[in-house]
């Protein structure tokens, strides 16, 4: 025998999870981002830990690291919007409920699409590419206040 009738709506404890996962999640990829480019960029320049790295000086291999980290970031985004996208009132409900901004967390999702959009489509033709590549992600992405 089921033990619900119906499959009832979103209470405010889900509203109150969806907005608080949402925000982690952004949270979290935002300092992912920031610490994950300067390592590939610590790869290819110094060549990493003990001063081995299959990146050292390798601009397609840096390359295709960066594309690859676009694409990671790019499937846990749509995760996320997945959720933004089905529960638009429920979220805001509960995000004003908590005290934050829907506008705040869907400006932050764009801003993490905008830049993992940007590191899927890196060229890197120098080192100074990398380096620009590198910096554009830190000075666009600001650093979370999460300690992860």
């Amino acid at each position: 025998m089921p033990v619900f009738t119906t499959s009832g709506s979103p209470t405010t404890i889900d509203r109150f999870f969806g907005v608080v996962q949402i925000c982690q999640n952004i949270a979290t990829m935002q300092n992912n981002m920031r610490d994950n480019v300067t390592f590939l960029q610590a790869q290819f320049t110094s060549g990493g830990i003990n001063g081995t790295s299959t990146l050292q000086g390798d601009l397609v291999g840096t390359q295709r690291a960066y594309r690859d980290l676009g694409n990671a970031f790019q499937q846990r985004l749509a995760l996320n919007q997945n959720v933004l996208s089905a529960w638009p009132t429920q979220l805001s409900a509960g995000a004003t409920a908590i005290g934050v901004l829907s506008s705040d967390v869907t400006a932050r999702q764009q801003l993490l699409v905008n830049v993992s959009s940007g590191l899927v489509n890196a060229v890197f033709t120098s080192s100074s590419d990398v380096i620009t590549g590198t910096n554009q992600v830190l000075n666009t992405v600001p650093v979370a206040m999460l300690a992860f």
